[in-house]
């Protein structure tokens, strides 16, 4: 039995993936601001961190190596090894939304947005050792839409005007200033 097969364990995992996309999201648009701070990569590669490793341990390889990625690209803009940069920030940001379905999917098989986030990360990151890992699962084809058949519609007539023009009613001023003393609160 692995971790992910206990119910209870795959949703805290799920949770956890989650939470921490969200903030590594945060981090990418502190990049795209250029507010990143040595905290903040600090922050941000803990968080990597801990994708790498709760997903290793639930047996979601590939989101492992996503969070390894993640965490080597930010541990290198902590120690001012690297730059942070808009076209990093956008990979990154690729990458923290697209985390959470890969531990939705298959543990061994990239989904298609992740693969495509690790391939952009890993082009902006030369120094990582990307392993070899499986191709995406392919994206079903969508079956044709249904051919609707144009229906014959009838119009409808429209509803015949009233000749009849209709006076205002006479209102006697009196009558609504006894009206309005009856409804008003007492001052």
């Amino acid at each position: 039995m692995t971790w992910s097969a206990d119910p209870e364990l795959q949703q805290m995992f799920l949770g956890e993936l989650d939470e921490r996309s969200s903030r590594l999201l945060e981090g990418a648009h502190a990049m795209r601001t250029d507010a990143v701070t040595k905290e903040l990569a600090g922050a941000m590669m803990r968080e990597g961190h801990t994708v790498k490793g709760t997903s290793r341990v639930m047996g979601y390889y590939v989101v492992s190596v996503a969070g390894h990625l993640v965490e080597h690209i930010w541990r290198g803009i902590q120690r001012a090894e690297r730059e942070p940069g808009m076209e990093l920030a956008r990979a990154l940001e690729m990458a923290a939304r697209a985390i959470p379905d890969a531990g939705r999917g298959d543990p061994e098989v990239p989904t298609r947005d992740l693969a495509e986030a690790m391939a952009w990360l890993a082009e902006l990151t030369p120094d990582f050792e990307m392993p070899d890992l499986p191709e995406p699962a392919p994206v079903p084809e969508a079956e044709p839409a249904p051919v609707i058949e144009p229906v014959a519609v009838e119009p409808v007539p429209a509803d015949p005007v009233s000749e009849e023009v209709h006076e205002p009613a006479e209102v006697d001023e009196a009558d609504v200033g006894v009206a309005v003393a009856e409804v008003a609160p007492a001052e």
